[in-house]
């Protein structure tokens, strides 16, 4: 695999991460919580056929599936709290890391590339679950 492939991969996993926390959002804003798919998974299952029982389990553990994976973003959001870690002063930074031969540039851009690689990794795990053949 190389670098093109995996930019597009990542891309695609980031966009079908986006899709998919629209579709919870529209869920949450409808108040489909936990025991309002349960409840809904057995209402009417006189009138709805055994394919399409199945199908809507499935789509509610896939949805489940990734409001785990968004809810490990959101979590990893709040890991570096202001409380504990409070904003630096960057133009002294600059200054030190530019006197020791460094860039804040190249800093910023490592830990970006830590936090965009982990978001990726969630994103990616979740993705291959969906990708998965079905038995």
């Amino acid at each position: 695999m190389n670098a093109n492939d995996i930019i597009q991969r990542n891309a695609e996993c980031a966009r079908r991460l986006l899709e998919a926390g629209a579709e919870i959002e529209r869920l949450t804003a409808l108040h489909v919580d936990a025991a309002a798919r349960a409840e809904l998974a057995q209402i009417d299952n006189a009138r709805l056929r055994e394919e399409d029982t199945v199908e809507l389990a499935k789509m509610l553990l896939e949805i489940e599936r990734l409001e785990t994976a968004l809810e490990r973003i959101e979590q990893w959001s709040r890991a570096y709290p202001l409380t504990i870690f409070p904003e630096p002063n960057l133009k002294r930074a600059r200054e030190l890391l530019e006197a020791g031969g460094m860039t804040l540039d190249a800093i910023s851009a490592h830990a970006m590339r830590h936090v965009v690689e982990g978001v990726g990794e969630i994103a990616r795990r979740a993705l291959a679950s969906s990708d998965e053949p079905e038995a």
